[in-house]
């Protein structure tokens, strides 16, 4: 699965789910509505709230990034992966 944030569009491609078991699907679309959510938003905030939210991940992803101890985690790949992972994968 992929989000292509050009059209606001969730990508799939059955051939990869083949193999697939459910929790991995889930787990895959649920990150990917997340991408579908955040993104925009994340790039164009637009109020009070949504630019402190901007700025606060921000700071996060930075800290988080310079000081983890596995730098391999997807989510350190860049800043909405970190979102994205964030909301959908407990480690």
């Amino acid at each position: 699965m992929e989000y292509n944030s050009l059209t606001n569009t969730i990508n799939i491609d059955p051939n990869r789910l083949k193999n697939a078991d459910t929790e991995f699907v889930v787990k895959a679309f649920l990150h990917e509505v997340v991408h579908s959510i955040t993104v925009n938003v994340f790039n164009n905030p637009k109020t009070i709230e949504e630019k402190e939210l901007k700025k606060f991940i921000e700071e996060a992803y930075s800290h988080y990034k310079n000081n983890t101890t596995n730098e391999d985690l997807y989510g350190y790949e860049n800043i909405y992966e970190f979102i994205a992972e964030a909301m959908t994968n407990k480690i």
